[in-house]
């Protein structure tokens, strides 16, 4: 997508037939035979493939950024649901065999309510320190606080109705559950955000970090399969 706009660019500001030869060859590993036909090598590159696969992902994370996000998401929720029923079976000693239900379960749980209602808090997020003139450790500190006071006790206990409830579809049930996992698995979420949300605020950018919590969810979600 990002070679498409580029070699847009050079068309529409008349580059010459030489440079757009050069750009093909460098960037898109095509070269052009004796009678102007267009050759593309076949040799795999590992590390260009990763940097092209990087900048398609930012392409489609500024033009596109709840989609991407809750995609994003949705594959995390069913990698730790798929991790987690794995470290399951292993403590059971019996076969690995993951159900469908839930890692679908899990997978909906991050495309529909993680990744798109981040992205709408970190926005809010960052407008409130704009407004409060709010900088460098001082944002970090109060954008940490704010994450972990006002976000961490509601969305916890969405996330314990929401994967229980779908589950067994009962209000009886889920209830049950809630009283039960809600203060351990909130205690789980401040141990490992608040130190994850440090990080997230002082040192990555603000297009990536709802993609950062969900690198770290990975092993968050894996409790949360266990939990539940």
């Amino acid at each position: 997508m990002s070679h498409i706009s580029e070699l847009r660019d050079m068309c529409r500001g008349k580059a010459t037939d030489e440079e757009i030869d050069v750009y093909l060859r460098e960037n898109l590993q095509i070269n052009a035979s004796p009678d102007g036909a267009l050759i593309v090598q076949n040799e795999f590159n590992l590390g260009r493939f990763i940097k092209e696969l990087f900048v398609s992902y930012r392409w489609y994370l500024v033009n596109y950024p709840v989609r991407t996000k809750a995609s994003t998401s949705a594959i995390i929720g069913a990698l730790g649901e798929l991790l987690g029923s794995y470290v399951k079976s292993r403590m059971r000693n019996e076969k690995y065999s993951p159900e469908a239900k839930r890692v679908l379960l899990f997978a909906a749980f991050g495309g529909c309510i993680t990744g798109p209602l981040l992205h709408f808090w970190y926005v809010f997020l960052q407008q409130l320190m704009a407004k409060l003139q709010l900088t460098g450790r001082g944002k970090t500190i109060a954008m940490v606080l704010l994450d972990r006071i006002l976000w961490s006790p509601p969305f916890t206990a969405l996330t314990v109705i929401f994967l229980q409830y779908f589950q067994t579809f009962s209000v009886e049930e889920t209830g049950i559950q809630l009283r039960r996992n809600y203060a351990a698995v909130l205690l789980m979420s401040q141990k490992t955000w608040v130190p994850g949300q440090i990080i997230n605020f002082e040192f990555v950018p603000v297009d990536y970090q709802v993609v950062f919590v969900n690198l770290v969810a990975v092993f968050y979600n894996t409790y949360l399969s266990l939990a539940n």
